[in-house]
């Protein structure tokens, strides 16, 4: 504590509690606003904790400097935990020689009007398969007839009107779509068969409800529930299958990390490469990620971008896979 400088102290003192509360509340199990909040944003109120120890090392207040350590240490560690290579790699097989499979992930935002911007980040990928979240109208009126030039295959019949809260462009065949609710009809995913030089991959893309309330962080962790439930369904055929979209969950989260013990699917979340992928107008380390692509054990894991801002508030996102032989 400092010398001579009560007052001082008793802020000191009265920060340190606030920050053993907001670490207490952020491992809370019952779904409460802030707790949601907290947990996502993990990273960000670590680094604010950091700079409370620089102010106590500072004011000589070395021990609620280490006490401030231990809950910065507290607090980070579940996503140390999960960026981290306790997972084990994966151990298939794969020709080095074959071109990667490219998949890209991208919540344009409903309120994005520019539009070339987004083209251009579409255009410019350079993957295989785009899948679009809050795709609206005006963006594919804009754009369509230039994508399909690249991208010869989509969803939905967009030359005819229609629209979707997802949208698929795909360099490959479109065999089948499927929308369908999941199980106890908390929302929806969209489950695209493609073939791929002779293979059936399964992609799978939801827009999973943002966590305002506590009703839509019920709906939202229903939603996961159910989406388990279909990619099990599909695996149990030992089917390529790739789920792509906005989770609106980090991979932290109680409820991200039973989907993923569930269907055993994969990520980037393996080897120290994490980068938030909303909000864009915060600072990059400030950011979350909430914009997932997960891939089975069919395929080896090579790269994983964020690629730059388009507008949106999210950041577009993208994978590069080998299959496995």
């Amino acid at each position: 504590m400092t010398k001579n400088n009560n007052r001082l102290n008793v802020f000191f003192f009265v920060l340190t509690l606030f920050s053993a509360t907001l670490v207490l509340l952020s491992f809370v199990n019952y779904p409460i606003i802030v707790s949601e909040i907290l947990i996502s944003f993990r990273v960000a109120v670590s680094i604010a904790f950091l700079c409370f120890v620089v102010i106590f090392i500072m004011a000589r207040a070395y021990w609620l400097g280490m006490i401030q350590i231990l809950l910065v240490i507290v607090n980070i560690w579940p996503v140390v935990s999960v960026y981290s290579f306790n997972e084990a790699p994966s151990t298939c097989i794969y020709d080095e020689q074959q071109k990667p499979f490219k998949i890209l992930s991208f919540n344009v935002y409903y309120k994005n009007k520019n539009y070339e911007h987004i083209y251009q980040a579409l255009k410019t990928s350079a993957v295989d398969v785009i899948v679009l979240q809050e795709a609206q109208p005006g963006f594919m009126k804009y754009a369509h007839d230039r994508l399909v030039s690249t991208y010869p295959f989509y969803y939905p019949a967009i030359e005819k009107g229609h629209h979707a809260r997802w949208t698929i462009y795909s360099k490959y065949p479109v065999l089948d779509v499927h929308a369908r609710k999941v199980r106890g009809g908390r929302g929806a995913v969209l489950r695209v068969e493609i073939e791929v030089d002779g293979r059936i991959v399964n992609i799978i893309t939801l827009h999973a409800i943002s966590p305002r309330t506590l009703n839509r962080v019920e709906a939202r962790n229903a939603h996961l529930d159910g989406l388990a439930a279909v990619v099990r369904e599909i695996m149990k055929d030992n089917q390529h299958v790739i789920v792509a979209g906005d989770f609106n969950n980090v991979p932290w989260h109680p409820a991200m990390k039973a989907f993923k013990a569930r269907v055993g699917l994969r990520n980037n979340d393996v080897a120290f490469s994490y980068f938030g992928t909303w909000p864009t107008w915060l600072p990059s380390i400030f950011s979350t990620p909430i914009d997932h692509i997960f891939y089975d054990q069919s395929f080896h894991h090579v790269s994983y971008f964020r690629k730059p801002s388009a507008g949106s508030d999210h950041y577009p996102i993208s994978a590069d896979l080998y299959f496995c032989e």
